[in-house]
């Protein structure tokens, strides 16, 4: 799993995403960018939200939300 990935999920779980609460991607990225010691880059992130939606751990909604399909409690695959 790459550290952005990581970092996704880190962020994720410090709001408590659940699979019924729609997340706004900024509600992610604007930690992930702009407030984190070691900053991310926008394509990183987006890297790390495609291949988390391609393992069906979240979705990606059309108002700029995702939403949690499963639990982040349940093993995530590593890439």
């Amino acid at each position: 799993m790459t550290k952005a990935t990581e970092a996704v999920l880190d962020v994720l779980r410090k709001i408590d995403a659940t699979p019924e609460k729609p997340i706004g991607l900024y509600v992610i990225g604007i930690p992930l960018i702009v407030e984190a010691e070691e900053k991310l880059t926008e394509d990183e992130i987006l890297s790390a939200i495609f291949w988390l939606q391609s393992e069906k751990v979240i979705e990606l909604l059309g108002d700029n939300t995702l939403s949690l399909v499963r639990s982040l409690s349940q093993n995530i695959p590593r890439r």
